[in-house]
């Protein structure tokens, strides 16, 4: 009982702040308590212990929540689509489509971060195999101006392919030569049904997913590149979508009207089609 108690209070002597500074003589014993204690919070599952210390004692925080990165999304998205069907023949075309250059791979992002919290992949790929299903008719009246134009999907397609994407890489054990392969499969599998993005936009989820999800730094230069690629006519503006995410907090932040963010999509290209017609 005496061993126990002399170790109780040496461990707490070692858990009280420093009296000079965070960089005092009992920073490292805190930090291997830290490394304890780390796994068993859920509230930052993914966070590093040393950079969440970091943050702490440092006083800074990143500003961008979740809920920022998708309205960032979906006004840039806005933008590009207004850009694309209503001003094609005007000076303001290209710097709309400029601006929407970073949407995707922000969508793209918040694609692999549901990933990977949701509590149901199943119910989370169904939604989007519904959305891109009643997306489809709105994007070929916006973008073709036909009700069905079987040579481009819209991006619902897109990400639905991503996220199977994504789960076969999670159940894969197999080496990363085979986990390539089968971002092989998908690169070909969005190539011959003609989605929005294509292979690219199969890449830029798997960069995320390895970089994100898998916390392997050689993901998120797979993510850089593609983005820039993507935007390569633009002047890279893509990577500024990567520059929003650099500064996310990992918060959630307020989300209200969850379906109304699916919806987004589908609604906004059925009214972009009704403005064109009127003008017409």
């Amino acid at each position: 009982m005496e061993i126990t108690r002399a170790c109780l209070k040496h461990h707490s002597r070692c858990l009280r702040a420093p009296r000079c500074g965070i960089f005092g003589p009992n920073l490292l014993n805190a930090a291997r308590c830290a490394a304890f204690i780390w796994p068993k919070s859920p509230a930052k599952r993914n966070a590093h212990p040393a950079e969440g210390m970091f943050q702490t004692c440092s006083g800074t925080k990143r500003p961008v929540t979740g809920r920022d990165l998708k309205l960032i999304a979906a006004a840039a998205m806005l933008i590009d689509h207004i850009g694309l069907v209503l001003l094609k023949d005007s000076g303001l075309y290209w710097p709309c489509r400029a601006v929407g250059r970073m949407s995707f791979p922000l969508y793209c992002f918040l694609l692999a971060e549901g990933f990977m919290y949701t509590r149901d992949r199943k119910k989370y790929g169904k939604l989007l195999l519904i959305f891109a299903l009643l997306s489809e008719i709105p994007f070929d009246l916006a973008v073709f101006g036909k009700v069905w134009y079987a040579g481009s999907q819209n991006v619902y397609v897109t990400l639905f392919l991503g996220v199977c994407m994504m789960a076969a890489l999670e159940r894969m054990n197999g080496n990363e030569w085979e986990r390539l392969a089968a971002v092989g499969v998908f690169c070909a599998a969005a190539e011959a049904v003609r989605c929005d993005y294509g292979a690219v936009g199969m890449i830029l989820i798997g960069g995320f997913y390895y970089g994100h999800c898998r916390r392997e730094p050689a993901g998120w230069a797979v993510a850089g590149t593609t983005a820039l690629l993507l935007s390569q006519y633009y002047l890279g503006s893509g990577l500024l979508g990567l520059l929003l995410i650099h500064f996310y907090s990992g918060e959630r932040g307020r989300i209200r009207y969850k379906y109304a963010w699916y919806g987004l999509y589908p609604l906004h290209l059925l009214i972009l089609y009704g403005m064109v017609t009127v003008h017409r």
